[in-house]
């Protein structure tokens, strides 16, 4: 009877992990099967030799359009390295592919009317001695997020604490033109930094010296679009900046 009993129950919860399994999928989170981000299924990334960081990151859903699509390396790139960006078998990228200066990563600006939905990164990575390698990764635009932002946009001069190891406002919309001046209220060191870390390369201009108590680091921004951006000593203080 005891061993009947126990039969029974093993079955009963097969059968109920196989209804759940029918109605909501086995999704594994990260680069090895795939992952899911606000209920949008994205394809696993196709990472190369080499690559240690892009951005935007593999199936982040962005409340604006990135001001450029930046893949990195930890060796020099060399010609024929090239990025689309591609929606419905559209190219969103704007001009030519550029390799910067210090060789480590590639970049293409993105068309800033570019339409909410889900975009497949795919890139060539070329080394210096002409072997290239293709990549790809994901990321999707819903502007309604920016709804839950701080909306500064009109003010010719906007500013943002560091304080309590946090950016304050964290999320801000701003104007075309605005300057943005990050000031540091706690008694620790931190820095304003582009994402990613450590890299540090999506918008070059936004890095900042450390900032001791009172310090203040100052940028205008005249390109429309997204800038994402973090403190690199203390890389859980986050901010967005959408500029409009």
């Amino acid at each position: 009877m005891r061993k009947a009993y126990w039969l029974t129950i093993i079955l009963m919860s097969l059968l109920l992990l196989l209804v759940i399994g029918a109605y909501r999928p086995l999704i594994v989170t990260g680069s090895i099967v795939g992952a899911q981000t606000d209920g949008i299924r994205f394809s696993p990334p196709k990472e190369v030799p080499q690559l240690t960081n892009n951005t935007p990151l593999h199936s982040a859903v962005l409340a604006g359009v990135p001001i450029n699509v930046v893949v990195d390396f930890n060796y020099d790139r060399g010609t024929g390295s090239k990025i689309a960006i591609i929606r419905d078998g559209k190219d969103y990228g704007v001009g030519d592919t550029k390799i910067d200066d210090n060789k480590l990563a590639i970049r293409r600006d993105m068309d800033p009317a570019a339409p909410d939905g889900v975009y497949m990164v795919k890139y060539t990575s070329c080394q210096l001695n002409g072997s290239c390698d293709e990549g790809a990764f994901q990321f999707a635009l819903d502007r309604s997020k920016a709804a839950a932002f701080t909306d500064l946009r009109g003010q010719k001069e906007v500013v943002i604490d560091l304080k309590n190891y946090a950016f304050d406002p964290r999320n801000t919309l701003v104007s075309k033109g605005t300057k943005v001046t990050w000031k540091n209220g706690d008694d620790d060191t931190h820095f304003v930094n582009t994402d990613p870390h450590p890299e540090h390369s999506y918008y070059r201009a936004m890095n900042s010296k450390a900032l001791e108590k009172g310090d203040t680091f100052a940028l205008t921004f005249d390109k429309p679009g997204i800038y994402p951006y973090h403190c690199s000593a203390h890389t859980s203080m986050t901010g967005t900046l959408i500029v409009s």
